[in-house]
């Protein structure tokens, strides 16, 4: 009866261990997968780091944004900057009342009447106060009443008080073509 039993493990090779053989040499590991497994672990890996290379992507894509509205920021002051040298380089003419009444008159942007309403036009938001304050300065001069308020670590600059958006209408037109992005928001 012994010789039967021991003819059955015959059927089957004998191993110190399932990762090594009876010569002692290991096997390696993909050995010990079937074919449809290992395509099972191949699909499993390819979707890993698809989603670790995507959520890269969106990582990256999210500070070039960033960068880019910075640097709008950034152009914002140089173009102030620039303005506020040439207008200081310029030996500027005394100016009388009949003049600067002329300007206002080119400019086509009648300030508001009334200084109570609800509504007005954002004209850019600042990283730093003194930006907001300078081109505020600038949009008085030009008659506007500019108002610059902080919102966080912002600075936004905006222009009039109105009491609906279609008061403030022409006005945004005119702005518009100076400030691309400015809009009507509630004060």
């Amino acid at each position: 009866m012994l010789e039967k039993d021991n003819s059955q493990l015959e059927l089957f090779q004998k191993t110190n261990s399932d990762f090594e053989t009876i010569s002692g040499t290991p096997r390696p590991f993909l050995s010990h997968i079937r074919g449809h497994e290992k395509v099972i672990l191949l699909a499993i890996c390819f979707i890993v780091a698809s989603v670790i290379s995507f959520s890269f992507g969106v990582e990256r894509g999210k500070s070039l944004v960033f960068l880019k509205s910075e640097s709008r920021m950034d152009m914002a002051s140089v173009v102030q900057n620039s303005a506020a040298t040439q207008q200081m380089a310029k030996p500027q003419p005394v100016q009388t009342a009949q003049q600067v009444q002329v300007k206002r008159q080119d400019l086509a942007i009648k300030p508001p009447v009334n200084t109570t309403g609800v509504y007005t036009i954002q004209i850019a938001t600042y990283r730093n106060k003194s930006s907001a304050q300078k081109e505020a300065e600038i949009l008085r001069k030009k008659g506007l009443s500019a108002l610059v308020f902080s919102k966080g670590a912002y600075s936004i600059l905006c222009v009039g008080n109105f009491n609906n958006k279609d008061a403030a209408k022409p006005t945004l037109v005119e702005l518009k073509k100076r400030y691309k992005d400015c809009f009507i928001r509630r004060l």
